[in-house]
């Protein structure tokens, strides 16, 4: 039982639990802060790891829309040689069909298989 002389007694009682309050809520104010400057950090963290990842991201779209530049520009490239490719095998067959059916020694070359394959 607490005896009471002159309020003594029970002050030092409240004053002591007061203190103990105190060091409890200073002590998880401490450990508040601590996790808040964790987050804080971690945060941090994510926010430089998003910014790397935004700034590849920029760098591959720039890669691929210079990819795809290029690959138009040789499409056409070959677009365009096929059609000189088709070009020139019609200025072939042209000279063939010129110089070789229609001219005179055109004429003696294919008298001239002819007369080979009668004889074979």
């Amino acid at each position: 039982m607490n005896t009471q002389v002159n309020g003594t007694t029970n002050g030092k009682s409240v004053e002591y639990d007061i203190h103990k309050i105190r060091l409890f809520i200073e002590e998880q104010l401490k450990d508040k802060q601590e996790l808040l400057q964790l987050k804080d950090k971690l945060i941090r963290e994510l926010e430089n790891k998003n910014l790397l990842k935004e700034q590849d991201i920029a760098i591959l779209e720039e890669k691929v829309d210079h990819h795809e530049h290029e690959m138009d520009g040789n499409r056409q490239l070959i677009n365009k040689l096929l059609g000189d490719i088709s070009k020139l095998q019609n200025d072939i067959e042209w000279y063939k069909r010129t110089y070789e059916k229609r001219s005179f020694l055109g004429v003696i070359k294919t008298l001239g298989s002819r007369m080979l394959k009668k004889e074979q």
